[in-house]
């Protein structure tokens, strides 16, 4: 599948996205993108299956929930 990229969404509420490539691996093909939230925004609650996400903090903090263990 082809895609034009870099590229940008955003929610409406203070979170943009801008996918940046994809990298290919044996293990499984990267999506690599950057998002920009505002202090109190973020995407809702969701889940990932078969699929692994990795954040850098480049600014600012971070928080998450991970299910039967609250928030962090």
């Amino acid at each position: 599948m082809q895609y034009d990229l870099p590229y940008a969404i955003s929610n409406g509420s203070g979170e943009t996205i801008r996918f940046l490539s994809i990298e290919e691996d044996v293990a499984g093909d990267k999506l690599m993108a950057e998002n920009f939230v505002e202090p109190g925004a973020g995407p809702i609650m969701h889940t990932h299956w078969l699929q692994d996400e990795v954040f850098t903090v480049v600014n600012g903090t971070i928080g998450y929930e991970i299910k039967g263990e609250g928030k962090k």
